[in-house]
């Protein structure tokens, strides 16, 4: 009797889901809408050069930036002191991570966004030290690094990921990162400065324009080929980096 009581109720609590299953499509059907997953909520991380001795990394609510025009009322998620004073660093976006570097100093750190956190980072090489650092992220989570120092003649290119072997996202900075030279050679003399940069829509190709007094060019790197292409004597029509508002 037991048993067979047992078994009557879990056939009635079957039928009482089917049946709320059934009236949540029916629902759906009528009112001509689908259930729709609650979307994760988006933040802009905005690095500020607000005090003598670093900078701040603020947390921005997107759906508020319309009524929030005061950024002092933003919460301050890493308040971070320059390796060293008088000298700029670099913060760059490496999927859901910022990938910090001095200009002046070979360490490098990571934040994490999700969890809030600071690792340490893979050390900048000897040769990338000095001059003006350029870092652009593609869409499988390496990270492109190109020295430009046209005063002192020299230029270098290096590429930051992970072996292979694990998922890029769910990489340790400190333990599965590693920088190695790009082994195609850059299509510029080391007397030339780089002007303007932008990553294509596709993820993967770079495009750059360097040059000396009046003659510049813009060429593309392609990543996954690791081939450099000229596309002739014209400029990128911007300084500095640019993105692509696809």
């Amino acid at each position: 009797m037991m048993d067979q009581k047992i078994k009557s109720e879990e056939r009635t609590g079957e039928g009482e889901m089917s049946k709320r299953r059934q009236v949540q499509e029916n629902y759906s059907l009528r009112s001509g809408k689908m259930l729709r997953p609650v979307q994760k909520q988006k933040f802009l991380y905005l690095v500020v050069d607000d005090w003598e001795r670093g900078f701040t990394i603020r947390k921005i609510d997107v759906d508020n930036l319309e009524t929030s025009a005061d950024l002092d009322l933003e919460p301050s998620v890493l308040r971070l002191m320059s390796p060293v004073p008088g000298h700029g660093m670099d913060f760059t976006a490496l999927g859901s991570n910022i990938f910090i570097s001095s200009r002046r100093d070979p360490g490098t750190f990571v934040y994490e966004t999700y969890t809030e956190g600071v690792a340490i980072g893979q050390r900048l090489s000897d040769s990338m030290m000095f001059g003006v650092h350029i870092f652009v992220a593609t869409a499988n989570m390496q990270l492109y690094a190109l020295k430009n120092d046209s005063l002192r003649g020299e230029h270098s290119f290096e590429v930051m990921s992970t072996d292979g072997s694990k998922d890029p996202h769910m990489s340790i900075p400190t333990l599965d990162w590693s920088w190695k030279s790009v082994p195609s050679p850059l299509p510029f003399a080391g007397g030339e400065r780089v002007t303007a940069y932008a990553l294509h829509p596709d993820g993967r190709t770079i495009f750059i324009t360097a040059g000396s007094r009046s003659l510049f060019r813009t060429f593309s790197f392609d990543t996954r080929q690791s081939e450099w292409r000229c596309h002739g004597e014209w400029m990128l029509p911007f300084e500095g980096q640019g993105y692509f508002d696809i």
